[in-house]
Formats: structure tokens, C-alpha cells, sequence
């Protein structure tokens, strides 16, 4: 899919995700996602035994929306999550690409406010995060299908973690928390990241 805007809308209460983005050309702004179960905006390709979808995204603008509460069950470790699941794992190949993420607020957010992998050319600009990182990264998947844990590693931290990602800016972002946070701050995996920005943020 090419040339789409998805722009003020209320999405709430919703089971799985918020919006499913597979395509280019693509805005998201001034949309309200509250009480999602998993990934507010979830930003995937991939393939496995059961199915595949997507053919990764580009060109992609999410500005002036409010995330409140979602990714209440935990499925994707963030609120928004981009990433590749194959039979071998994530891929280093930039599959998401000319990304920018700016002027957000996200509240409430129970792991992650963001997970960013297998992308090159993202800017993450100007976002608000209130209550980041609300329960232990290796807690329990509360309400999943399976009561799966969610997909863990012991490098995985932060409020923003990039991995397989490359030519990344932040800048300007602003978290706090009013509750007990838990692994706040920017991260990345150092050994599959290249060319990452991060300046005046405060609260990272």
C-alpha cells in the first residue's frame, strides 16, 4: 500500500493492535490510541510457519498523536514497536527506512515506549513520555492467548532501544515519570547499530 493518512481518529479498547502499518507514503497524525491491548502503532514484516505479511514501509510520518495505556497486555515490548520476526531471527537488512516520529505524547506505557529495529534513516523528534517502563522487561505477558513471555534478552533496556538500525537521530525528547520507572533512558545494541544521534533530550 502507497500514499495513505491516517488523521484524527480515536482508536480504544482495542484487541491487538492499534494500527498495523505494512506500506509507504504514509502519515499518521493527531489520532488518540487509549486502552490498546498490544503496540499502539505496530510497524512489522515478516515470516514464519503460520503466515507472513508486509513488505517492510518507508516514507513514514507519525506526529501529534497521544498514546495513553496501551500495550496492556505487553505483547510487543513497546507501545511502538517496529520490527522483523523470522525463523532465524530479526534481520539486519534496513527493511524500514525514511522514518520520522515526532511531537508524540505517550503515557503509561508498561515496557518500552518504543522498540526501533531493522531500520535505517529514522528520526525520533520532540516526543513526551509520562511513565515509561512500568513492569520488569522479563515479566509474564498478562492476558496473552499463550501467557507468553515476551520476546527477552538481557541487553534489552530503556525506554527507547534501537538494534540492527543505523543513521538513527533523537533529539529534543522529553520522559519523566509520577511512579517507580524501571531501565529508563536510550539504548542501543552496540554491536548492530552504526550512526546514532542522540542530543538535548532530557529525562534519557
Amino acid at each position: 500500500m502507497r500514499h495513505f493518512i491516517i488523521r484524527h481518529n480515536r482508536f480504544t479498547n482495542n484487541r491487538a493492535r492499534g494500527v498495523l502499518i505494512h506500506g509507504f507514503d504514509g502519515l499518521v497524525e493527531h489520532n488518540v490510541f487509549d486502552s490498546i491491548q498490544g503496540a499502539a502503532i505496530q510497524i512489522e514484516t515478516g515470516s514464519e510457519a503460520r503466515w507472513s505479511e508486509g513488505h517492510g514501509a518507508g516514507n513514514l510520518v507519525i506526529r501529534n498523536n497521544q498514546f495513553r495505556n496501551c500495550d496492556l497486555n505487553a505483547w510487543q515490548m513497546a507501545v511502538l514497536y517496529m520490527g522483523v520476526y523470522l525463523p532465524g531471527g530479526r534481520t539486519a537488512y534496513p527493511i524500514f527506512e525514511q522514518i520520522l516520529i515526532e511531537r508524540n505524547t505517550f503515557v503509561n506505557c508498561p515496557r518500552m515506549a518504543m522498540f526501533l529495529s531493522s531500520c535505517r534513516d529514522v528520526r525520533v523528534i520532540g516526543n513526551t513520555i509520562i511513565n515509561a517502563n512500568q513492569i520488569p522487561m522479563d515479566a509474564h505477558t498478562y492476558g496473552s492467548s499463550q501467557q507468553e513471555k515476551p520476546i527477552y534478552d538481557e541487553t534489552y533496556c530503556g525506554t527507547i532501544y534501537l538494534m540492527q538500525a543505523s543513521d538513527v537521530e533523537l533529539a529534543d525528547n522529553i520522559c519523566f515519570s509520577t511512579t517507580d520507572q524501571r531501565n529508563s533512558g536510550i539504548e542501543w545494541d552496540t554491536a548492530t547499530t552504526r550512526n546514532i544521534t542522540a542530543r538535548n533530550n532530557v529525562g534519557l
